[in-house]
C-alpha cells in the first residue's frame, strides 16, 4: 500500500524508515520539510501515525520477512543509494544482524554489533558503566529466575524495574518502560505480573525527583565515530509518570550531561544516531545515567528539530552526501508535546492536586511543536481523536470493551 509523497523532492538520495510509530512519524515529518523523497515500512497500518501523507508507505503482512520487503524497496529506490532510518529497538537489533546483506543496498551507521548489544542491553550496560566509572544510580541485574532472591535481598527501595530489552512481547503487552516498586511487596507483585513476559531485568535505585529532574543528550556521530552534531534537553511531564516516555520537554543546558554523554560515546567509539538519558540526584547533586539509546533517534527527538538543530536531517545529509539546506532557525525555546500522551500526564498531576489549570494552561504558551498534530499533516491527530471518542462512547455501553488493535493504535 503507497501513497504519493506530499513535497516536491529537493534531495536525490531517498530515505527509507523502519517503522512508522510516534518516532518514525517524527523523522518523516523532519525530512519531509527539507523536500528528501520518503518510503516507510512497517507492519501495522492501523497506528495513527501511519495515517500520515507525507511519504509513500509500504505496509508488510506481518506473516511475511519485514526485511526481505526493506531490501526491495530500497533496491527499488534505485542511485544514489538511500539511506536508511531505524525506529525503534528491535528493528536496531535486527539490522545489526542483517548489517552486511543491508549493507549492499544503504547507507546507514551502526556502532559494531559489541556495542550495540551492550548499550541495548540494560543489564550489560548497567555493569559497564560502573566499571568504567560513568554516574549510573545504584544496579541490580537479573539473568534468570535463581536472581531474585539476591535482589529481593539487596535492592534499595524504592526500586526501577526494567527489561533488559523493550521485546517484541513486552512491546505487544502494551507495557511501559519500566514500573516503580516501594517495597518487596511490590515487587513480588510486579514480578507475578511479568513473570512469563521477559526474564531478564535490571532494577535500578530510584532517584527522587519530577519528571522535570530528566535530562537527554541526542547526537549524530559520523561514519568515522567523529561528532557530527548534538542537542541537550529536559522532559518537564511524561507518561506514564516518573517512569515512562516523554510527553513534554524543551531545550536545557547542562554541560555535566553534555560531558559525561560524550565521553561515553566515545569510550565505545560510537557511530550514528543515539542518546543518553540522565535524571538530576539532588542528594549528591549529580547527574546519573538511567539509559542510552543506539542506532536511532527518540520519541522525543523532535524537540531539537522545534529549537533549530534537525538531527535527523543533518544525519541525512552526511550519508548521503549531500549540502545541507540552510534553514531559518527559530526564535526562543520551543517546548515539544506528545498532546494525546501529554493531556493523560497533565489530567493526572491535576487529580493529585500537583498541576492547576493555570499551570498547564502556561506550560503550553510558548512556542510549540507537537509529535502528533500537524496543519500540514492533520490525519494522525485526527485518528487519534476519532479512536478516543469511539472507545469513550463504547465504554458507556454495557458489555463493550476496547478490541486489542485499537489499544495498540492509541499506543
Amino acid at each position: 500500500m503507497t501513497h504519493p509523497p506530499a513535497a516536491r523532492a529537493v534531495h536525490r538520495a531517498t530515505a527509507v524508515i523502519v517503522g512508522l510509530g510516534m518516532t518514525g512519524l517524527g523523522v518523516v515529518r523532519s525530512l519531509s520539510r527539507h523536500g528528501v523523497p520518503l518510503v516507510a515500512v512497517d507492519t501495522l497500518p492501523r497506528r495513527a501515525s501511519g495515517w500520515t501523507r507525507l511519504c509513500r508507505k509500504v505496509f508488510v503482512d506481518p506473516r511475511r520477512d519485514l526485511w526481505d520487503e526493506v531490501l526491495e524497496v530500497g533496491r527499488r529506490s534505485g542511485t544514489p543509494a538511500p539511506v536508511l532510518f531505524l525506529t525503534n529497538d528491535l528493528a536496531v537489533l535486527e539490522a545489526s544482524a542483517r548489517r552486511e546483506r543491508l549493507a549492499g543496498v544503504f547507507r546507514f551507521p551502526l556502532p559494531e554489533p559489541e556495542v550495540v548489544r551492550l548499550l541495548m542491553d540494560k543489564t550489560a550496560f548497567g555493569e559497564y558503566a560502573v566499571n568504567v566509572g560513568l554516574p549510573v544510580p545504584t544496579t541490580l541485574n537479573v539473568r534468570g529466575a535463581a536472581d531474585w532472591d539476591r535482589v529481593f535481598r539487596d535492592c534499595p527501595f524504592p526500586c526501577v524495574v526494567k527489561p533488559k530489552y523493550r521485546s517484541p512481547t513486552w512491546v505487544a503487552a502494551g507495557l511501559p518502560k519500566g514500573f516503580r516498586a516501594d517495597s518487596v511487596g511490590d515487587l513480588r507483585r510486579l514480578l507475578a505480573r511479568l513473570r512469563d513476559v521477559e526474564g531478564d531485568y535490571v532494577i535500578q535505585e530510584w532517584i527522587p525527583g519530577p519528571d522535570s529532574a530528566v535530562f537527554f543528550h541526542l547526537a549524530y556521530y559520523d561514519g568515522a565515530g567523529r561528532p557530527g552534531v548534538s542537542f541537550t534537553g529536559r522532559k518537564l511531564r511524561q507518561w506514564p509518570p516518573l517512569v515512562g516516555s516523554t510527553s513534554l520537554a524543551e531545550a536545557a543546558r547542562s554541560e555535566e550531561v553534555d560531558v559525561q554523554s560524550r565521553r561515553l560515546f566515545e569510550l565505545v567509539a560510537f557511530r550514528g544516531l543515539g542518546s543518553v538519558e540522565f535524571k538530576h540526584d539532588a542528594r549528591d547533586g549529580r547527574f546519573k545515567i538511567t539509559e542510552a539509546t543506539v542506532g536511532r533517534p527518540n520519541l522525543q527527538s523532535e524537540v531539537a528539530t522545534a529549537n533549530g538543530t534537525d538531527i535527523a536531517y543533518r544525519a541525512y545529509c552526511d550519508l548521503a552526501g549531500e549540502a545541507p539546506r540552510t534553514v531559518r532557525r527559530p526564535a526562543g525555546n520551543a517546548r515539544w508535546i506528545y498532546v494525546d500522551n501529554d493531556l493523560s500526564s497533565a489530567l493526572h498531576y491535576w487529580r493529585r492536586g500537583e498541576l492547576t489549570l493555570l499551570e498547564f494552561l502556561r506550560s503550553y504558551r510558548r512556542p510549540r511543536y507537537c509529535a502528533d498534530f500537524s496543519w500540514r499533516d492533520p490525519l494522525p491527530f485526527a485518528m487519534i481523536v476519532w479512536w478516543v471518542m469511539r472507545n469513550a462512547v463504547r465504554r458507556l455501553l454495557p458489555g463493550a470493551r476496547r478490541s486489542a488493535p485499537e489499544a495498540k493504535a492509541l499506543n
